[in-house]
């Protein structure tokens, strides 16, 4: 990852990583016996809520706290709901955790809720804004907010993860599916794509211009791909999508491809994992597993004062 000439001044060199040539199918994680959702939304104790402890809820089901509430988290199993209460952020922002129980005798296939799609951005928004990869449907549904560029990164952010790699060389033609299925809800008339040099993809893409990105850290980060590739320069203080560019991750544009051809929710999260001894692995998870069922699945052994990085280490959060 770090780089350094033995007979020269220059400084370190931080290199990306890029996913393996035929990398290992995913291992999968057991749904647990609970989940745990965050909610976008504080509580209010003076309004009358929608979700109540005890409640009955079926997978794909929307959940929302109030009867105008923006907000919504969708059920990734039908179980009960043990579990409601206020989650505060090290930045103090509020919101709301939900622990749903799931019925154990459910499994992935289990059949999820139907959704109403049609093929514009208000209805995506309205059913898919939790789908793996967290797409920025909110955002792009938004009247005041004028997008004339989706850039698709298939090239990671962050070091050390290759998820989004992986994802482009697994399934590459769902890419191409979930780009078409965006280009159609939205009517951006500017698609692009990042792939990351060294990455083995040879095949063409329709009506979208494809970024090459260098290896080099931070050439995968929006301000850079803006100034590098489209001759933009990010004020600051400033987002992408205030000089109308938005990004989704590839994960987020297969999902959104799936969601469509199926009418429903997909629930299955990608995530790499890479314990205390550097180990990599390449997991998939149900939308609420908690961590440490992830690490028991691995034989990571987490104790006190032991910090867990969330994301990454250059742009992630510690807890």
């Amino acid at each position: 990852m770090i780089k350094r000439s033995f007979f020269t001044l220059s400084q370190p060199m931080l290199n990306y990583d890029l996913v393996e040539p035929d990398p290992k199918e995913l291992e999968s994680i057991p749904i647990p016996p609970n989940l745990i959702l965050l909610l976008n939304e504080p509580i209010d104790s003076t309004r009358p809520p929608l979700i109540k402890k005890g409640a009955a809820v079926e997978k794909g089901e929307k959940l929302c706290l109030y009867n105008d509430s923006t907000e919504y988290t969708i059920s990734p199993v039908t179980g009960t709901l043990t579990f409601i209460d206020t989650y505060s952020d090290d930045f103090g922002n509020t919101s709301t955790y939900l622990v749903i129980k799931n019925d154990q005798g459910q499994t992935t296939k289990t059949d999820s809720a139907i959704y109403d799609l049609k093929d514009d951005i208000a209805s995506a928004d309205q059913y898919l804004r939790t789908l793996p990869g967290a797409p920025p449907l909110k955002l792009l549904a938004k009247d005041d907010v004028k997008i004339n560029t989706i850039v698709i990164t298939c090239a990671d952010t962050d070091l050390l993860s290759t998820t989004n790699q992986y994802v482009t060389l697994k399934f590459l033609d769902e890419v191409k599916q979930g780009a078409k299925v965006l280009k159609r809800i939205t009517h951006v008339p500017n698609l692009c794509i990042t792939i990351p040099e060294g990455l083995n993809i040879k095949e063409e893409f329709d009506s979208i211009k494809v970024f090459k990105t260098a290896l080099k850290y931070p050439s995968n980060l929006p301000a850079i791909i803006l100034k590098d590739h489209l001759n933009m320069i990010l004020p600051a203080g400033k987002k992408p999508e205030d000089i109308g560019v938005c990004f989704i991750s590839a994960e987020a544009v297969v999902s959104l491809g799936r969601a469509y051809k199926t009418k429903s929710a997909d629930f299955e999260k990608i995530l790499t994992v890479i314990g205390k001894q550097g180990t990599r692995y390449r997991v998939k998870a149900t939308i609420g597993t908690p961590l440490h069922k992830i690490f028991k699945a691995f034989s990571i052994l987490v104790n006190d004062q032991d910090r867990i990085i969330i994301g990454g280490p250059m742009m992630g959060f510690s807890t």
